[in-house]
């Protein structure tokens, strides 16, 4: 098992990563300093993995399953845990573990933040996309009707425990959606990755076991390297957000129907394009970007008309008045964050990438 110390700049807060094959193993010792022990998951988390748990702390839990998917991302699911906790008399010292992905860590993460004014957390993400992204940085939240994550707080974890036995489980759409946000840290931070990524598509798709590991260990460290110095997003942090202003508002439009590593890869591809016109990116660069896209067989296929994009892109959290901040690349590994576009320039791009999209993406 491997183990990264993260430091939080702004606080005084320590957070352990514990990571590699069967490193949920750990909870044995770690469970020893809370007062109870809390698992919120999913039915199909529980219904593969539950077992493992249910071996390591001799079912000395309380547990909560809430039904899967980011439609359940809501303020209904949140009431349902602050009464499971209740009932069974949580208190600001018990622990509530979030084992499963992004939805379960954002609205078991939400709910040990505000119950008791906070209590412990714990993530054990169990998805290519929660290992790398949604549990590390300490954002928790769920949906409103009219945009994604509108309502969460900053709260971090005292552990992160990144099994990556739970990959074995993943069917091929939710390996590729964590593998969208692994292409967009190599794209604003890191060539080198990016260039792995370029050269590996059959070995990655194979889940060749030491390649995978070194992919989620470089893209945490983007993750890492980037809250560490920015826990809430005052600036440097924005930059994660790359492809998920476009990303988000496919979501939205959806109804949370796609998947979200799906809508960012458009949104990488969107906003791509996007720093091509503005002047940032090479067309030699762009044509990289989209061709790594199109390997890993992401549908760029526009889906929604260019009037509805556009009006659901008001709804961006990093929107300041009435402008949305967008992140840009200025190199494959280099992004820029909180970049104005003006209005005439952002429906040349939307018009541009969905004539080029009628089919496919073809530069």
């Amino acid at each position: 098992m491997e183990k990264k110390l993260i430091k939080i700049r702004e606080s005084s807060k320590e957070i352990i990563i514990i990571s590699g094959i069967n490193s949920t193993d750990a909870l044995k010792d770690i469970l020893n300093n809370y007062n109870g022990t809390y698992i919120v998951t999913n039915h199909k988390v529980w219904n593969l993995w539950g077992y493992k748990i249910r071996d390591i702390l001799r079912n000395r839990f309380f547990l909560y399953t809430l039904p899967d998917g980011e439609r359940y991302k809501n303020i209904s699911s949140v009431m349902k845990i602050y009464n499971f906790l209740t009932e069974n008399k949580a208190t600001r010292n018990s622990c509530l573990i979030a084992f499963g992905g992004g939805v379960i860590g954002d609205l078991a993460g939400f709910s040990a933040s505000t119950y008791h004014r906070g209590m412990k957390l714990i993530h054990i993400p169990t998805t290519l996309l929660s290992m790398v992204d949604s549990s590390i940085g300490g954002k928790t939240g769920f949906n409103l009707r009219s945009g994604k994550n509108l309502v969460g707080t900053f709260y971090q974890p005292d552990y992160i425990i990144s099994d990556t036995n739970y990959l074995s489980s993943l069917d091929r759409n939710e390996f590729l959606s964590g593998l969208a946000e692994i292409i967009k840290a190599g794209l604003i931070s890191d060539k080198g990755l990016f260039d792995l990524l370029e050269k590996n598509q059959k070995k990655i798709m194979a889940v060749d076991k030491e390649l995978i590991d070194k992919i989620i260990s470089v893209a945490q460290n983007i993750k890492i390297k980037v809250i560490t110095k920015d826990e809430k997003e005052g600036g440097l942090r924005a930059i994660l957000n790359f492809g998920h202003t476009f990303g988000h508002s496919l979501e939205r439009l959806s109804n949370w129907k796609i998947m979200h590593g799906f809508a960012v890869a458009q949104g990488i591809a969107f906003e791509s394009y996007l720093s091509y016109l503005r002047g940032f990116l090479s067309l030699n660069k762009l044509k990289r970007i989209i061709g790594l896209l199109k390997k890993y067989d992401y549908s760029l296929k526009a889906k929604y008309p260019v009037n509805r994009m556009k009006e659901s892109f008001i709804y961006d959290k990093k929107r300041k008045n009435k402008e949305v901040e967008w992140v840009l690349l200025k190199d494959i590994g280099k992004a820029s964050c909180g970049e104005i576009v003006d209005e005439r320039l952002l429906d040349m791009a939307l018009e541009g990438y969905y004539n080029l999209n009628k089919n496919q993406i073809c530069l």
